[in-house]
C-alpha cells in the first residue's frame, strides 16, 4: 500500500548505467508514502518530479515530489486500476488507465490549481447567484434586487419589489438574456447588456417552480400539478407555444431541461426521473406521449441535462453521470460513470 522512491548514486555521468556502474552504484531510499488503502500496482515518476500512482482500490493518486497528496481520483466504476501509462503531450500530461471494470479510461493531468475570485459580501443576503460574460457574478437578493460584481464593488442593477423573497434567476444560453421569475407568476427577461428589460409577462397565477432556458429565444416553465409551458420570445413579447407533462411524484416539479432538434424536450424532475416528451398543443391531455426513464439517478434528483451529439448526458445527486442515446421510443442508457463527489 506504500509507493517508495529511492536514489541511486553512482559516479558515472552517464544517463545509462552498465553492468559495471550498477555493481558499484547504491541506492538510497529518499521518500515512503501511503495513501492508498490496497495494494499499488503501478506508478511513475513525472517530468516536475511529481508521482502518479494506481491501485487496487480503484483510485489514481498525485504526489508532490516531498510526499503531499495532490489529488486522489477515484475511476472504473469502483475496480481496481490495473494498469497505467503517462505522456506527456504538448505540454499535457494525459493518463491511459486500464481497470477491472474492463474499461480503459484516458484523462488530463491538471496539476494547475484552481482559480478563485475572492468577492466581499454582498450588502444584502443572496438567493442565487450566476456568471455573465466576462466572468462578471450577479445575484438575487431577498429584497428583490440584482446586485452586479464589477469595479471591486457589488452594485444594484435592478430592482422589483415582484421578485423579492422568492425569485428564480436563469441565464440563457449565450448570456445575453437574464430570465426572473416570480412567485405570483411573473416572468421577466433583461438584457445582460445594460441590464434593461427585455420583456416583463404575467403569464399564470401561481409560483413558477422553475425555469430553464430551452434555446436563445425558448424558455420552459413549470407551474403547479405538473403543467410545463414552452415559451417563445417574439417581437419583445412572450408566447406559449405548447406544453409538456410532468408524471405525478413527490415534490413535483422539474430540475433541469434540454430540447432536442426535433422539438422533443428532455426533462429530469427531484425524484430522479428523466422523461422524454414532445411538445404538445395547448391544453393537450396526452398524457401516455411521455416516456420515462424511472429513478435513473435513484431517489436523489436530477441535477443537469446537455445534448451532446445527438445523445442526452445527465448528472444527479447520486453522483454518476449517464449517457442516453435518442430514438422515438424515447431514451436507452447507454452508459453510467461514478464521479468522485456525491453531487454532480
Amino acid at each position: 500500500r506504500s509507493i517508495r522512491v529511492w536514489s541511486i548514486i553512482s559516479a558515472s555521468s552517464q544517463s545509462t548505467l552498465s553492468v559495471d556502474d550498477w555493481k558499484i552504484a547504491s541506492v538510497m531510499l529518499v521518500l515512503t508514502v501511503f495513501g492508498h488503502t490496497s495494494r499499488v500496482w503501478q506508478s511513475c515518476i513525472l517530468a516536475d518530479k511529481k508521482i502518479i500512482s494506481c491501485g487496487e482500490d480503484s483510485t489514481v493518486s498525485l504526489w508532490q515530489e516531498y510526499g503531499e497528496c495532490v489529488s486522489q481520483q477515484e475511476t472504473h466504476q469502483g475496480g481496481g486500476v490495473w494498469c497505467m501509462d503517462v505522456k506527456e503531450i504538448g505540454g499535457e500530461v494525459v493518463v491511459v488507465t486500464g481497470g477491472a471494470d474492463g474499461g480503459i479510461s484516458v484523462w488530463s493531468l491538471d496539476t494547475a490549481p484552481p482559480q478563485s475570485l475572492p468577492l466581499p459580501v454582498p450588502p444584502e443576503t443572496p438567493r442565487r447567484i450566476a456568471l455573465l460574460l466576462n466572468q462578471r457574478p450577479l445575484v438575487t437578493t431577498e429584497a428583490g434586487r440584482l446586485l452586479l460584481y464589477a469595479n471591486n464593488s457589488w452594485s444594484t442593477v435592478f430592482s422589483d419589489p415582484r421578485i423579492a423573497n422568492y425569485c428564480l434567476l436563469e441565464i440563457s444560453p449565450s448570456r445575453l438574456l437574464i430570465a426572473l421569475a416570480s412567485i405570483k407568476g411573473h416572468i421577466i427577461i433583461l438584457r445582460s447588456t445594460d441590464f434593461g428589460v427585455a420583456l416583463d409577462k404575467h403569464v399564470g397565477e401561481g409560483r413558477i417552480f422553475s425555469l430553464h432556458w430551452l434555446r436563445e429565444d425558448i424558455l420552459l416553465s413549470c407551474h403547479d400539478s405538473g403543467n410545463l409551458s414552452v415559451w417563445k420570445i417574439h417581437n419583445s413579447d412572450l408566447n406559449e407555444v405548447g406544453m409538456v407533462y410532468l408524471p405525478a411524484c413527490k415534490e413535483r416539479w422539474t430540475t433541469a431541461a434540454v430540447m432536442l432538434d426535433n422539438d422533443t424536450v428532455v426533462y429530469g424532475d427531484r425524484g430522479g426521473n428523466i422523461h422524454f416528451s414532445p411538445v404538445l398543443p395547448q391544453q393537450s391531455h396526452y398524457c401516455d406521449a411521455v416516456k420515462t426513464v424511472s429513478r435513473v439517478h435513484s431517489q436523489q434528483g436530477v441535477c443537469s441535462l446537455c445534448v451532446v451529439e445527438g445523445q442526452v448526458w445527465s448528472t444527479g445527486r447520486d453522483g454518476t453521470v449517464k449517457q442516453f442515446s435518442v430514438s422515438h421510443c424515447g431514451l436507452t442508457l447507454v452508459s453510467t460513470s461514478h464521479l468522485p463527489i456525491s453531487w454532480a
